[in-house]
């Protein structure tokens, strides 16, 4: 995987995480501690820890401002960021203390993959991450069957098929077949900033709306099944 695209997985990973697991150190070595903390990513990629005043993470973090965390939010890449931590002059709304890491070490992915800090900070998270929870959840719902016999049509062998992942260069599907399980990517012509620049028949597919019913009940509407679907890659 290209540098460049670890480092979008790795900021939207972290931009879509508000819970994390902190890792603190003693000053002795082997000595260290770890706690579930809220937290919020800043635009540059790094990162605010919300600490309870009094815990053992706040009294390590003050001792020795190093601290390791760990994020992996639903449907991203697991992201670890170690580096230092320094205290900031306020407190969060619960009344803890607030320290800001700028990581120095980046490790994106199950396979623990060494992203430069650089290409990490210079990179921006995915233009798609606030819609990909919903339109999943819609393609799941709605789509299913008809984006496994898409696939089968395709070539593919998909008795079942499950959207995962979308970002602003493509769909990735799981699919259960006769071969067992596969993943298959499917990219978008090009790179988008938001749904709105996808082709019209893919829009539709991917964007759910609702049909209103008598009594103020109201229903998804399905789009029809000419509905273009995303470019298989080469």
């Amino acid at each position: 995987m290209a540098e460049v695209e670890l480092a979008v997985l790795a900021r939207t990973a972290v931009d879509c995480s508000r819970l994390g697991s902190l890792t603190t150190y003693d000053r002795h070595p082997s000595s260290q501690h770890t706690a579930t903390i809220p937290l919020r990513a800043r635009p540059d990629g790094s990162v605010e820890l919300q600490v309870t005043c009094g815990s053992v993470s706040a009294g390590q973090l003050l001792a020795r401002p190093i601290a390791t965390l760990h994020v992996a939010p639903a449907g991203y890449e697991a992201v670890l960021l170690r580096g230092s931590a320094r205290r900031l002059p306020r407190t969060s709304t619960q009344a803890g203390l607030v320290f800001h890491l700028e990581a120095a070490i980046i490790r994106v992915g199950a396979r623990s993959a060494l992203l430069d800090e650089r290409a990490y900070r210079g990179a921006a998270p995915d233009p798609l991450r606030h819609d990909a929870p919903v339109v999943l959840s819609h393609l799941n719902d709605t789509h299913a069957d008809a984006l496994a016999a898409c696939l089968r049509a395709r070539g593919q062998d998909a008795a079942f098929a499950r959207a995962t992942r979308l970002d602003a260069r493509g769909l990735t599907i799981v699919t259960v077949g006769s071969t067992g399980v596969a993943t298959v990517r499917l990219d978008f012509p090009a790179a988008v900033a938001s749904l709105n620049e996808l082709p019209a028949g893919m829009a539709c597919l991917l964007t759910p709306t609702t049909t209103p019913h008598p009594g103020g009940r109201s229903s998804r509407q399905v789009p029809p099944a000419s509905a273009a679907a995303p470019h298989e890659p080469a």
